[in-house]
């Protein structure tokens, strides 16, 4: 089974590359994403949250996942599990600006650290 914490070992690898500087920041933020991303999945699929998130196939699935997040959080009234979709949200974001993008808006290392510090929540959240 693929351990999805790699991708962020791997992300924080490319962020600190000089060759190719752009290129590495960029995809730095994408594979942060994914690893974030399915790491919020296998969190909400396990029911520690409720009602338990049932996954779907298709490109949707990282809004509604962000979606689910912030409605549950505000279901129960707690503001952490809604940080969570906000911050899946802005993260998904950026990964999109990165991936598709031919100019980032601002400056490409910052955009790197802010994905970052939104993924520190996210993980500090989900922390036992």
């Amino acid at each position: 089974m693929f351990d999805w914490s790699d991708y962020l070992k791997l992300a924080e690898k490319l962020k600190t590359q000089s060759i190719l500087r752009e290129a590495c920041l960029r995809s730095s933020v994408s594979r942060a994403y994914y690893a974030i991303y399915h790491i919020a999945l296998d969190y909400a699929v396990s029911g520690k949250i409720t009602p338990k998130f049932k996954p779907k196939k298709g490109g949707s699935e990282h809004r509604r996942l962000a979606k689910y997040y912030r409605k549950s959080g505000t279901c129960v009234n707690n503001r952490d599990v809604v940080q969570v979709g906000l911050s899946l949200g802005r993260i998904f974001n950026k990964r999109i600006e990165c991936d598709y993008e031919n100019i980032i808006r601002g400056n490409v290392s910052d955009l790197v650290e802010l994905s970052f510090l939104e993924i520190e929540k996210i993980l500090q959240f989900m922390s036992p």
